[in-house]
């Protein structure tokens, strides 16, 4: 994701989130940390200041390779 906090945008990704998904956990690669309850997380979606970097979900794009996979080679589910 990007998040655009106090003016400067930074890389974060989605680290945790809270059993009842009130809190949330955005991490930096330099280790920075953002936790975020969720009714902020919905304005700054809203707002554009956290937006997706990809998108496509990985769930998504790991489905469609693996289909091409087996139309490629359908011998692959007998074994």
């Amino acid at each position: 994701f990007g998040l655009d906090h106090n003016g400067k945008l930074n890389s974060v990704q989605l680290a945790w989130r809270s059993q009842r998904g009130q809190l949330y956990l955005f991490v930096t690669n330099s280790g920075r940390c953002f936790l975020i309850q969720s009714a902020r997380v919905a304005a700054y979606l809203q707002a554009g200041l956290l937006v997706p970097s990809e998108d496509e979900a990985l769930t998504v794009r790991a489905t469609r390779d693996a289909l091409a996979k087996l139309d490629a080679n359908p011998e692959r589910l007998l074994n």
